[in-house]
């Protein structure tokens, strides 16, 4: 899905949009605006300024975020590609700092804290209930 997503560290800007509405948004640090690509309208949400820098310290912080924007978060940093092979797992949340091209490292923590099994198959790693694993 293409989306355009802009979050605010400091400062602020203006966003504004080329269509007949010529609609304009202010954000300043703390904020984040996405375009949603059905409405074409501006969703604007709070954002913790020092979770939006981490990136640049190829760090992802997660707090209470469901496993499925965990592995899309993962899977836009690495060749490795994460996969939910068990959908009941979509919606668990995990909270964590992980480094972003070290998926390996995040599915040790699954491992650990919780009954998923992983299942590597080429550049793949499949998550699965370690009871379905078999």
């Amino acid at each position: 899905e293409d989306t355009l997503t802009v979050q605010m560290t400091d400062g602020h800007v203006t966003l504004s949009k080329t269509d007949q509405n010529g609609t304009q948004i202010a954000l300043n640090a703390g904020e984040a605006a996405r375009l949603d690509p059905d409405s074409k309208t501006f969703e604007i949400s709070k954002v913790d300024p020092d979770a939006v820098a981490l990136w640049r310290t190829n760090q992802l912080i997660f707090e209470a975020a469901p496993l499925q924007d965990i592995v899309a978060e993962f899977n836009r940093y690495n060749h490795t590609q994460l996969v939910i092979h068990s959908p009941d797992l979509a919606d668990r949340t995990y909270s964590g700092v992980f480094t972003a091209d070290d998926p390996n490292s995040f599915v040790r923590f699954l491992e650990l804290a919780d009954d998923v099994r992983p299942i590597r198959r080429d550049r793949r790693i499949y998550l699965q209930h370690s009871q379905s694993a078999k």
